[in-house]
């Protein structure tokens, strides 16, 4: 299980969002209106508790298709140094948050501690990326990251999807990595579980995303 989530600070959307009066009450549950109530910073937490919320969503949402985002059934629990858990009805996960600049990126996984874990967010613009060029960039970014951290030529690797999922491509097959993008505002992140990329390389893409793949790669 992977997710991760951006929220750009200074996007006008990001403002807006937490000014509505029952936007707490909606989204947060109980002890997490506590922490907001004495926090120094609550505009900051309430997006780190947000994205991090987001981000599990998204990773149940690979493996149950069926999970609905209910935001305040997403409990988020960290600690002075951001680390920490997001629980589920009796499902917790590991939570983790990076501040950078003007940005929150969250990561959830069921096991952060993983050597084969990789994350990572980059600011792209100074003003909001439209969908399709954000998406690209954060599929650059994600490419850029594993190809150093794998130590391969950028070229041998693309992302497709399948299904709706983004899926890490190696040579044309799809590999066993889960790989979870995201972007907002003027940042994109990504979050990547690389080690079980090599155990074997499972069904070959269909004839349509193999030509994708060279188009991307050539």
């Amino acid at each position: 299980m992977l997710g991760n989530d951006i929220v750009d600070l200074a996007d006008p959307e990001t403002s807006r969002g937490g000014q509505h009066p029952r936007f707490d009450e909606r989204v947060f549950a109980s002890c997490e209106r506590a922490a907001l109530a004495r926090s120094s910073d609550p505009t900051r937490l309430r997006w780190m508790l947000w994205a991090v919320k987001e981000s599990a969503f998204k990773g149940l949402r690979r493996t149950q298709p069926a999970t609905v985002l209910s935001p305040v059934q997403f409990v988020v629990d960290l600690d002075s140094q951001l680390h920490g858990t997001v629980s589920c009805r009796d499902q917790h996960y590991r939570a983790t948050v990076e501040l950078d600049r003007d940005c929150v990126h969250a990561i959830v996984s069921d096991d952060l501690a993983r050597d084969g874990t990789l994350w990572g967010s980059r600011r792209v613009a100074d003003g909001t990326v439209a969908d399709i060029a954000a998406s690209q960039q954060a599929r650059s970014l994600a490419l850029d990251r594993i190809s150093a951290r794998l130590g391969i030529d950028r070229s041998e690797l693309g992302i497709e999807r399948v299904g709706r999922i983004p899926q890490l491509v190696h040579r044309g097959a799809c590999t066993l990595s889960t790989l979870s993008l995201s972007h907002h505002g003027s940042y994109v992140s990504f979050a990547c579980q690389l080690e079980p990329w090599c155990v074997t390389a499972v069904d070959r893409l269909p004839p349509r995303l193999q030509r994708s793949l060279d188009r991307e790669t050539h």
